[in-house]
């Protein structure tokens, strides 16, 4: 049975929607952070499993002196080599998996290196416990582990975290109704959750302590409840073995099936292992608002990645829940912040000031101190009040001139370029809001005010130049967008990540302007930059092979793609679009073989993007049935149509594609009629408005098929559309003489062609790069 999919738009929509419905006093929803919450701080199981155990027990038998430090920088400074860490590491698996393997239901395979394959989300889970019951042999060693990768990350907070802690701040007092969350559930070590709520002045208690928990109430209290379902590092006894597990989920899980029942789930980060809150949730019949289930799998990927205890809740359909794809808990909570009308940055990154006033005033001290019984002489007061008032006086001006630094009087040059470097502070903060509230013209003014102050440090000068380059080519002034990106380039002194991103700008905006060669130029130049940054190299690669590929230099445009394919640390989006892309290029080339394979490399991509994967499918769909292998053709374009999160373009270019070839290869036109009115329904295509005009006229209803060339005309389609409808039609007079009395049909086309006729691409042939 199928999951259920909702976007984050739509969960975030009917988030708002459960809020505005339910008790004024009552949060609708509770939370379950796991440790994709965390990430990228703290290390998620599966990258502790990759390397990191091994790594700190590495270090620890070696005795490497220092703070425990990621894996890549012990390495890099001259600490361990990967040699012998990776040896070490395979000697570390090879016990924990044989004893492992012993009983089937804890067996978990190796990868060829000796060390746990985790494509499967089961053997995560399964590595994951094996490792801490005899990797990590007790309670002490697997809480130092945990300390020591929580404290190399000290004192950070991620987005997820600071987002959630700046809506938790404001739910007591908005205008939504009911507060959205005041407990969370994680099955996390971390403090991450504490430091976000010391952040924002957050009242929160904790239950850490597995062994006895307690169905919690938070109907009445604002505070916020931390329940760590798997213990705490502030606790010596933590549920990680399958012992441990299996002990917490008997003895917790029924406690809080009625609470789960009552409020609304959103589960973000987790994967599911068969623990306390998985029990839970699995035995309750339903839900008041809803479970959401989100995961950084795509809709399409869900089924054959997520855990089968995930499944088994997501596909009941008593439970009312729903899997929701997102980019990863960062983006989902910036979204949610921002669509509660709580804005793109948390309120006290605005104004920490006023934060730190409001936590001050919340202290209630004596005026004085109590009267002592000793003789003494009558002394200044050094009361807490008196010295709290003095520090209140002092923050209070301390928030004027963070508002308004220009009214700092400095007694000093040190004071007067610090004041300096707050105006300009100031001026970009605002020039970012006002950009994101939609006042360009004033973003502009802002950002050209620092430009023209003296004295202005190199990179906030370069920051405001790219930044006013980057809305004037926005506003469609390339002129002015190309200055100021060579502004930023003829800076001596402007950072090199600064320079390499107006190259790049600057190369798309030649292109746009047809300066081919000047924008080649830009992207060799970023390329041949030892420290740019590799997302800009890899972009800049794609971008000139785009570019060669304008200009007929095929060699040289797949020779840019491949380059983009083989950068061992390029982002995953630009492999996948220098696969595509090559692929549509070997494809133009009569490469078709090869065009297949790029194709196919970019769909079993685990992590590319849904976008990508669809138009990879639409095309090698197109290259199959242009080398005859139709049933494959109509396999692949049907995949796409079945794609929940696939995007509708390509959902109509997949109807359109398969309705084609239904008729093309297999004669039937009855599909090509119903796909193509499907395509028709997504989007207002020429191309399937001419191929229901077809496939109409072929099955008879001669009409009907006039009408529909009548509304393709009435469209005034592309000159190619209507080329393409006259080879169709000519070719399906030559073939079936029945119709030879609507030659007429051909004649009132070729009126309404703008030129005289040239050649026509094949119809179905729609994705282009």
């Amino acid at each position: 049975m199928a999951i259920r999919i909702k976007s984050l738009d739509d969960m975030i929509r009917e988030i708002i929607a459960s809020l505005q419905a339910s008790d004024p006093g009552r949060p609708a929803f509770t939370l379950l952070a796991g440790s994709g919450f965390s990430f990228p701080i703290i290390p998620t199981p599966s990258q502790m499993l990759m390397g990191d155990i091994a790594w700190w027990k590495y270090s620890k038998d070696r005795k490497i002196a220092g703070p425990f430090r990621q894996r890549a920088d012990g390495i890099a400074q001259g600490l361990a080599k990967q040699d012998a860490i990776a040896g070490y590491e395979r000697a570390m698996w090879r016990p924990i998996h044989a004893k492992a393997a012993l009983d089937p239901a804890t067996a978990f395979p190796l990868t060829v290196d000796g060390v746990p394959d985790l494509t499967n989300p089961t053997a995560v889970g399964l590595a994951y416990q094996a490792v801490m019951a005899d990797g990590l042999v007790n309670n002490r060693m697997r809480r130092q582990y945990l300390r020591d990768a929580i404290a190399r990350s000290h004192p950070k907070v991620n987005g997820a975290h600071i987002f959630l802690a700046g809506i938790l701040e404001a739910q007591e007092t908005w205008d939504w109704g009911a507060p959205f969350c005041r407990t969370i559930f994680t099955t996390n070590f971390d403090p991450l959750l504490q430091r976000s709520l010391q952040l924002v002045n957050k009242l929160y208690y904790m239950t850490d302590r597995p062994g006895l928990l307690e169905p919690p109430d938070d109907d009445e209290s604002t505070a916020i409840h931390l329940i760590y379902t798997h213990g705490s590092v502030h606790r010596y006894d933590l549920v990680n073995t399958e012992d441990q597990i299996e002990y917490a989920r008997k003895r917790n899980a029924s406690t809080l099936i009625d609470y789960f029942r009552r409020h609304g789930v959103i589960v973000i980060g987790y994967s599911g292992w068969a623990d306390t809150t998985m029990e839970a949730l699995s035995s309750c019949s339903s839900f008041d608002s809803n479970l959401y289930w989100c995961g950084t799998h795509s809709a399409s990927e869900a089924e054959t990645r997520l855990r089968p205890e995930v499944l088994r809740i997501l596909q009941a359909r008593e439970k009312s829940a729903y899997y929701v794809p997102i980019a990863g808990a960062d983006e989902a909570m910036r979204q949610l912040h921002r669509e509660l009308k709580l804005g793109d940055v948390p309120k006290f990154i605005l104004a920490p000031v006023a934060t730190m006033i409001a936590q001050l005033k919340s202290i209630e001290v004596p005026l004085e101190p109590a009267a002592s019984t000793k003789l003494e002489s009558t002394s200044l007061s050094t009361s807490l009040a008196a010295l709290l008032g003095f520090t209140l006086t002092r923050l209070e001006v301390a928030k004027s001139a963070f508002d308004n630094p220009s009214i700092v009087q400095p007694a000093s040059e040190e004071a007067k370029e610090e004041v300096a470097r707050a105006l300009i502070a100031q001026l970009l903060s605002d020039a970012v809001v006002a950009y994101r509230e939609g006042k360009h013209e004033h973003a502009i003014a802002l950002w050209s005010t620092v430009i023209a102050a003296p004295a202005v440090p190199a990179k906030d000068r370069a920051t405001a130049l790219f930044s006013r380059g980057v809305v004037s080519g926005e506003g469609g002034d390339t002129t002015k967008a190309i200055a100021d990106y060579t502004a930023v380039i003829e800076m001596a002194d402007a950072p090199i990540e600064q320079k390499a991103k107006a190259l790049y700008n600057r190369g798309v905006r030649w292109g746009q302007n047809g300066e081919t060669t000047k924008a080649i130029a830009d992207y060799t130049a970023v390329i041949e930059m030892a420290e740019a940054p590799i997302e800009q190299k890899a972009q800049a690669l794609y971008n000139r092979g785009v570019v060669w590929g304008q200009s007929g230099e095929t060699t040289k445009e797949i020779a840019d793609y491949t380059a983009v394919i083989e950068m061992a640390d390029a982002p995953i989006d630009q492999k996948a679009k220098a696969l595509y892309n090559r692929g549509f290029t070997w494809g133009e080339s009569g490469e078709t073989t090869k065009a297949i394979a790029d194709y196919t490399a970019v769909i079993e991509m685990a992590e590319a993007p849904i976008e990508q994967k669809a138009r990879a499918l639409n095309n090698r769909g197109v290259s199959w049935g242009q080398s005859g292998e139709t049933t494959k053709a109509i396999t692949d374009f049907t995949a796409v149509i079945e794609m929940a999160d696939a995007p509708i373009e390509q959902k109509a270019t997949a109807f359109l594609n398969r309705g084609w070839w239904s008729y093309a290869a297999l004669g039937d036109a009855v599909s090509m009629i119903d796909d193509s009115r499907k395509a028709l329904e997504l989007a207002d295509n020429g191309i399937a408005r001419s191929n229901l005009a077809l496939g109409l006229l072929v099955t008879g209803d001669a009409e009907a098929a006039r009408g529909e060339y009548e509304a393709l005309l009435s469209r005034t389609p592309d000159a190619t559309v209507i080329r393409g409808a006259i080879d169709d039609l000519e070719e399906a007079l030559r073939t079936r003489p029945e119709l030879s009395g609507h030659k007429d049909i051909i004649d009132r086309l070729r009126g309404a062609l703008p030129a005289p006729d040239g050649p026509s691409p094949l119809p179905s042939d729609l994705v282009a790069k």
